[in-house]
């Protein structure tokens, strides 16, 4: 095969995505998508053609993603996630429970408006377990310095809708700023 014969010059070159590893999975798959074929050259002049899938995303990147998308406050990536389904968020011990993708949209939306632009939820760490399921713990953080008492767990649950992994349901539980300490050991 001849290089002219190539519809399009290539662009895309596994040295590219060294210098994008500090991009997200989920943006590069952004960009895969945008075309049906890159094209792909290495350092020895050879060049091939890749088709635009890619393997679908652990729960650990969907997840990475959901907390950028609610960092940068981007409704758009947030609702792409939610599985168009039923979905809920429930939170054991503030909010309550949250029905259908509106109302999740709604209740993060405004989450994202009370954060400010100088809170940030920060993960500390994922847990994928069985059964299309995974566990995070995080904190949030104003400017760069953890607030006291912000500590949270949240479970998240998946499904796979036409192909792609959504999440379908989230419950969470926050610190508690008062401590009841041995109050809730003592019966009366």
């Amino acid at each position: 095969m001849h290089l002219n014969n190539l519809v399009s010059k290539p662009t895309f070159s596994p040295l590219v995505l060294v210098e994008h590893e500090k991009n997200s999975i989920g943006d590069l798959r952004k960009q895969c998508k945008q075309e049906k074929w890159k094209a792909w050259c290495s350092d020895d002049g050879s060049c091939g053609v890749v088709p635009e899938f890619l393997p679908p995303p652990s729960y650990k990147e969907i997840i990475i993603e959901f907390y950028k998308a609610l960092n940068t406050k981007d409704t758009e990536t947030l609702e792409q996630l939610l599985s168009p389904n039923e979905c809920s968020y429930e939170d054991y011990v503030l909010y309550g429970r949250v029905e259908g993708k509106e109302g999740i949209m709604n209740f993060f939306e405004n989450a994202m408006d009370a954060m400010g632009s100088n809170i940030h939820i920060v993960v500390d760490e994922i847990k994928e377990n069985n059964h299309q399921t995974a566990t995070v713990f995080w904190h949030l953080e104003w400017e760069e310095t953890k607030i006291p008492f912000t500590n949270g767990c949240r479970f998240f649950t998946f499904e796979e809708v036409e192909g792609r992994i959504c999440i379908s349901k989230i419950t969470g539980m926050e610190e508690l700023p008062v401590k009841p300490g041995e109050l809730m050991l003592v019966c009366s």
